[in-house]
């Protein structure tokens, strides 16, 4: 049996797992609709649209924590402003990559 408090996986995927929008938001700290926003603006992948009757999921990789608590630290620890977020994000990104 499943404990309630812990999110559970919605899809497998050989490389990732995938949460739902509202596990992804109880984990990081942050509204959904915050959440929502950084996607839009691009600072993180879109996420999967599914269907459960006239419900409509949102899902993200679990890729996607690691970024939003790095968002979450630049915003709230170092005041840093959404574009500039969006450069130190491309940086870490590019020196991964190297």
């Amino acid at each position: 049996m499943r404990n309630k408090n812990l999110p559970a996986p919605v899809v497998h995927q050989p490389s990732a797992y995938y949460y739902r929008l509202e596990a992804i938001a109880r984990m990081v700290s942050m509204e959904p609709t915050l959440i929502r926003e950084y996607e839009i603006k691009g600072l993180i992948p879109n996420g999967i649209i599914s269907r459960e009757g006239d419900e409509e999921i949102i899902s993200y990789p679990s890729e996607v924590l690691e970024t939003l608590r790095k968002i979450k630290l630049l915003t709230e620890e170092m005041e840093v402003n959404l574009p500039g977020v969006e450069i130190i994000l491309n940086l870490l990104k590019r020196l991964e990559e190297e």
